[in-house]
């Protein structure tokens, strides 16, 4: 009886792929497994299947095989097809309140938990304005040593240290720019924000670019993010600071100097984080011998500040750590190390003020 089922079944799906079955190959998988419409891992070409018979047209390489399958043409990677069943059953634990961005940047290979959960980016954000001032830059739109003067309309409490200075203080666009990053500054992104949306490049313009769901970002101040947009954020930031552009090393320097950090890493980590009292987010870049990109998004309980993982109250930066381990011994088994490990960081001749405000900072969104 299943032998028979087989062979109709495989007779289906060669009529719906318009093949011949002769010369093809059946082959059963037994877990859930990931399809994509061309020979490469990305962002947006994920397709879920769960266990059923499929027919392997063709062996390409790499472990990618074409196949057929009841809706037509695909292409799935043998050798990562378990591996994905892993991160399947150990991101479902944390259910809707936590979303999860993970890409192995040299391969495209993608897996997102809960990818269009919104969320409220608290401080994430941050780091999505800033890359479009630096752009502004690279385009010669702007200059990075305009000075601009702290004034009251600019005072914002929460997070950074500029809130402590006296007003009249003048900063360069550079400066506001790390503050905004390294602290987190809440008043340098007002200023920030406030003297950068250039109307040959709009913001929204530099959002709409990168395929992020812009009418998450139409209040500069109040933006939603979801897993999804922010993982194509932190790639458009990984292209940047890993480009030649004239102002990148300075980004890279600020990310990797963050003063708070969520998501570990034995290895160096370009990130941003942000916090409120219901949201708790860190974007990370890794650096790992085979770099990836890792994003947290969790929900909090107001009173409590802590997550609901299965109806239990759990600390958030338990669960940030425990995944934090998770993705780096993941990345580490299924993604051999590039020939020449990553360069950290480039050496550049120039200072910054030493900052030394830390006590009593209450680093919230």
């Amino acid at each position: 009886m299943k032998k028979l089922l087989r062979v109709i079944l495989f007779c289906f799906v060669a009529v719906v792929c318009n093949v011949q079955a002769h010369g093809a190959e059946l082959r059963y998988m037994q877990h859930d497994f990931y399809a994509h419409p061309s020979p490469t891992f990305g962002i947006n070409a994920v397709q879920r299947f769960n266990p059923q018979y499929i027919t392997v047209l063709e062996h390409i390489g790499g472990g990618w095989v074409r196949i057929c399958t009841y809706q037509g043409y695909a292409y799935v990677n043998l050798e990562i097809a378990q591996s994905v069943r892993r991160l399947s059953n150990f991101f479902r634990r944390y259910g809707g309140n936590v979303a999860i961005f993970y890409k192995n940047i040299e391969s495209g290979f993608t897996y997102i938990h809960n990818p269009n959960a919104v969320f409220f980016g608290a401080s994430v954000p941050k780091l999505y304005h800033a890359l479009y001032v630096y752009t502004l830059a690279e385009m010669g739109l702007i200059s990075l040593d305009t000075i601009h003067t702290y004034t009251r309309a600019d005072y914002w409490g929460g997070s950074g240290v500029i809130r402590r200075m006296p007003f009249g203080r003048e900063f360069t666009t550079r400066e506001l720019l790390r503050y905004s990053i390294v602290y987190s500054d809440n008043v340098a992104f007002r200023m920030l924000v406030r003297n950068y949306n250039h109307p040959e490049f709009t913001f929204h313009d530099f959002a709409y670019s990168l395929r992020v769901t812009v009418r998450h970002v139409y209040n500069i101040f109040a933006q939603n993010t979801t897993a999804r947009d922010a993982g194509k954020w932190a790639q458009a930031v990984f292209e940047y600071i890993e480009s030649d552009g004239r102002y990148a090393h300075f980004l890279k320097y600020d990310l990797l100097n963050v003063a708070v950090r969520f998501i570990h890493s034995s290895y160096p980590t370009f990130q941003k984080y942000g916090w409120t009292s219901r949201f708790f987010h860190d974007l990370a870049i890794v650096y790992a011998e085979s770099p990836y990109i890792l994003i947290i998004l969790s929900r909090l309980e107001e009173e409590e500040g802590y997550i609901y993982i299965n109806d239990v109250l759990t600390n958030p930066r338990n669960v940030f750590r425990e995944i934090s381990v998770f993705v780096q011994e993941f990345n580490a088994r299924y993604f051999p190390p590039r020939e020449e490990p990553p360069e950290v960081i480039k050496v550049h001749e120039y200072t910054f003020e030493k900052i030394d405000l830390f006590i009593g900072v209450e680093f919230r969104l």
